[in-house]
């Protein structure tokens, strides 16, 4: 993880502006405007019921041919490590850097555990240049949570938005690559000693990095005409044994914390620890 006072050239940069920088629409690159940020903040709240999570469809027929019709089609095996069964806890992190065309960058660090395929309980750390740690989680009964570090106090309301954009979002904007027909691979790299393969983009603005024996994810990058986004990825499919249940509840990370549960504090605390945006 990059060190905040690593990045001089944010150091001035309202929280406004930083949330500002993530604009960059992953699956509309070519845009200018009116781009959706890959990683909103989750608990900007809107009343919102649980939202099941999509089921991927392997519809890979059509991009077969793509890489040849002898032997397992990397398409796949990109599709099947995207899946994430029941009986697992999903850990899912991005480490992002952000181009923005104009001589600035931005960096942060996105961590979010999730119970299964289903993703209504989930904890989330999210760290980015010039903000706080905000940490943040939905639990199995509705209700949504912010930790204060600082009181040593988790917030909660109920209600709020039951899926965490980073996994659910990333997975959608790669299925549409993996799916689109005119997706093509572009060779074996070295990612970190690793064995990997590049997807690309027919038009180059996407480029997705697997490991060539699993599919499992490790980059995505995008680019446009002002700039682009390079996430490296981990997306690892843990045991569900009592522990690692446990990373993705808030008050079993925070077992000493007090709770409050009056919705006003909880806006407060949003308040001081989301940025603006």
């Amino acid at each position: 993880m990059t060190d905040r006072n690593d990045l001089p050239e944010e150091r001035d940069l309202p929280a406004s502006r930083l949330h500002a920088r993530r604009k960059h629409l992953l699956s509309e690159i070519g845009k200018d405007t009116d781009r959706r940020p890959f990683y909103r903040r989750p608990l900007v709240i809107r009343a919102a019921a649980a939202v099941a999570v999509v089921v991927i469809v392997l519809a890979v027929l059509s991009v077969v041919d793509v890489f040849g019709p002898n032997g397992p089609s990397l398409v796949e095996k990109a599709q099947a490590a995207l899946v994430v069964p029941g009986d697992v806890v999903l850990h899912f992190k991005t480490s992002g850097f952000q181009d923005d065309g104009d001589g600035t960058t931005a960096e942060w660090s996105d961590e979010t555990w999730q119970l299964g395929a289903s993703p209504e309980v989930w904890r989330r750390v999210e760290l980015s240049t010039g903000a706080p740690i905000l940490e943040t989680a939905h639990t199995a009964d509705g209700t949504t949570q912010v930790y204060d570090a600082e009181a040593n106090t988790i917030y909660q309301t109920p209600g709020g938005l039951a899926i965490p954009d980073g996994p659910e979002y990333f997975r959608a904007e790669v299925t549409k690559l993996l799916d689109s027909g005119t997706a093509k691979e572009d060779g074996h790299v070295d990612f970190e000693g690793r064995d990997a393969v590049r997807i690309v983009s027919d038009d180059g603005s996407q480029t997705y990095i697997v490991d060539a024996k699993t599919g499992e994810p490790l980059q995505w990058q995008t680019k446009g005409t002002m700039g682009g986004v390079t996430l490296r990825i981990t997306y690892d499919k843990l045991p569900a044994t009592e522990a690692n249940s446990a990373l993705a509840e808030l008050a079993k990370q925070h077992p000493g914390a007090a709770v409050d549960t009056d919705p006003q504090h909880y806006q407060d605390a949003i308040g001081r620890l989301a940025p603006k945006g």
